[in-house]
């Protein structure tokens, strides 16, 4: 592995209140007929630029295991109402208990949605992906928490004791055979094959948001949550790009270190598209909440903070520790890594709007809407909005 130097390049998606930077890798390697990037900028399998416009819909995380809305109008409705408005991708939110246990969707949650009635979660979701597809939007499947419940989940982490990493890991792979058609049998047997390619003649599912929200559940008790470039025993100073799978705490499920997480769940996803013959997807890997200043360290701070996966410091560092960027292999274990893999690495760093929070960048100069005052505040100005 190796270590590469970054600058980065952002845009916001509005509608979702988050941020997307793609950075650059070097060596580059060839464009593959997938979704890739290309210095700061995502590309589509024909060359073309893409900017992502998304959407976030929610639901699949929640306690009711359903994407919501099906109450009240059919999923054919609300996608052709996402295309109306000028968007371009949907991102969807699911729990590991959502995947793992796939229930029976209750006839009160899809009561608007004939052809949703009797069918599991995943299949739902098939038939989502399937018509978002065929109307040329794309897909971004975002792991939001391990049980399923509101918001990210509590202890920062991207396991629980329920659902340990390996869980996690193996979810993902799941996930990925079955965006590629085939059917999963996890909880109850899929009877909707997704159908992978869209409209437009590319993949519809163009990426992997590996985790909703990383972050410290206490500004108090950094290292108790999920930490940037800590490395689990391997200082970064000394190995910056450690093989993410050799952490002694990877088999108890008890690392802290979301970079080198984020490693593996990437390298385990690139090794199975390289295994299997399909296009590498993009990998998408949110910041965390809080790295140490300049100055400061892992253990004992002081840290800057931010939003919940909003923190991307790590990834260059600072003067006192050292930067640690994501590097991708298409491997699957801690002795067969496989080759590295650049151009299909994106971060996303979340951002909230006024309504949450004033933040020093809302202002006027970068409010969006009409009627705006001299500064933006909690009525006034842009809102990005939970996600």
């Amino acid at each position: 592995m190796f270590r590469t130097s970054r600058r980065t390049a952002a845009w916001s998606a509005v509608a979702l209140g988050w941020c997307l930077a793609v950075l650059p890798a070097t060596p580059a390697r060839a464009a593959t007929a997938g979704w890739h990037t290309s210095g700061t900028t995502i590309v589509n399998p024909a060359g073309g630029e893409y900017v992502i416009s998304g959407i976030n819909w929610y639901g699949f995380e929640t306690r009711d295991k359903m994407i919501h809305g099906l109450w009240t109008k059919d999923y054919r409705y609300i996608v052709d109402e996402i295309v109306q408005y000028g968007y371009n991708t949907i991102r969807i939110p699911f729990s590991n208990e959502m995947w793992e246990t796939s229930p029976i969707a209750g006839s009160s949650k899809v009561s608007a949605c004939p052809s949703c009635k009797g069918k599991s979660a995943r299949d739902v979701l098939a038939l989502i992906v399937n018509y978002a597809g065929s109307k040329g939007l794309h897909v971004i499947l975002d792991n939001h928490r391990s049980t399923a419940g509101n918001s990210a989940e509590q202890n920062g982490l991207w396991y629980t004791s329920g659902f340990p990493e390996s869980a996690w890991l193996r979810d993902w792979q799941s996930v990925q055979a079955w965006v590629h058609g085939i059917r999963q049998t996890l909880g109850t047997t899929d009877t909707v094959t997704v159908a992978s390619v869209a409209a437009d003649g590319f993949p519809t599912v163009l990426g992997y948001d590996l985790r909703n929200e990383p972050h410290t559940p206490s500004r108090t008790a950094y290292t108790a949550g999920a930490t940037w470039g800590s490395g689990d025993g391997i200082s970064p100073a000394a190995n910056p790009n450690p093989n993410p799978f050799t952490p002694a705490c990877v088999p108890s499920s008890s690392c802290v270190d979301w970079r080198l997480a984020a490693e593996r769940a990437g390298t385990r996803l690139l090794g199975d598209a390289a295994a299997n013959g399909w296009d590498y997807p993009l990998i998408i890997v949110e910041g965390n909440s809080m790295y140490p200043t300049s100055g400061g360290t892992q253990a004992g701070g002081p840290y800057h903070g931010t939003w919940w996966g909003g923190e991307l410091r790590g990834v260059n560092g600072n003067s006192t520790n050292a930067g640690a960027p994501v590097v991708l292999n298409a491997g699957g274990d801690a002795t067969a890594l496989g080759p590295a893999v650049d151009n299909q690495l994106v971060y996303s760093a979340h951002d909230y709007g006024p309504t949450e929070y004033v933040q020093t960048w809302e202002n006027s100069s970068t409010c969006y809407r009409s009627g705006c005052g001299a500064s933006a505040s909690p009525t006034s100005g842009t809102r990005t909005g939970p996600i």
